[in-house]
């Protein structure tokens, strides 16, 4: 992960997802700001978060704080970064070239400044915790992705991350 990311991984089975995105969706739009979230094939999702006065929104390229939520058999990682609102990709292709260095550095400062990013992670972990049950990992060998170190079970023969041999 670069530095414009942030990337933390819990120890619980990925039940009940569809409760976590809601909770963090009820969260940030109680304060005003804009979601959209998709679901993934993997059993996690996509959510972007975006404030208008917050975040920029040039040459029709509107960024937003993007969580992904990836799933593993034992386990949850939550990425966060900056990233692309939605579905404007064309545009925002067209404009992240000529002004990425600058627009993607002072969106990151303004996410740090809020705290958006430690405060996103909170109410998941919170929502984990709530919704989620907890895996026991302490009398089971694992084997870990030599790439993103994600744990697996032993004999499991992929990451499902990068799908790396292990």
């Amino acid at each position: 992960m670069g530095a414009f990311s942030q990337k933390k991984v819990f120890d619980v089975f990925p039940n009940n997802l569809d409760k976590v995105s809601k909770d963090v969706i009820d969260h940030f739009t109680a304060q005003g700001y804009e979601t959209n979230c998709k679901d993934m094939i993997s059993g996690g999702f996509d959510l972007s978060i975006s404030k208008s006065n917050l975040f920029k929104n040039i040459c029709g390229m509107k960024s937003a704080l993007k969580i992904k939520v990836l799933t593993a058999y034992d386990n949850v990682t939550v990425e966060i970064s900056v990233g692309i609102w939605g579905q404007q990709l064309i545009p925002s292709v067209i404009s992240m070239f000529v002004y990425w260095p600058i627009l993607i550095s002072q969106i990151w400062g303004l996410i740090k400044q809020s705290n958006l990013d430690d405060e996103a992670l909170e109410i998941i972990e919170t929502s984990l915790n709530e919704h989620c049950r907890k895996a026991d990992n302490s009398n089971q060998e694992m084997v870990y992705c030599p790439k993103c170190g994600t744990g697996y079970p032993k004999g499991t023969k992929f990451c499902s991350n990068d799908a790396s041999p292990l």
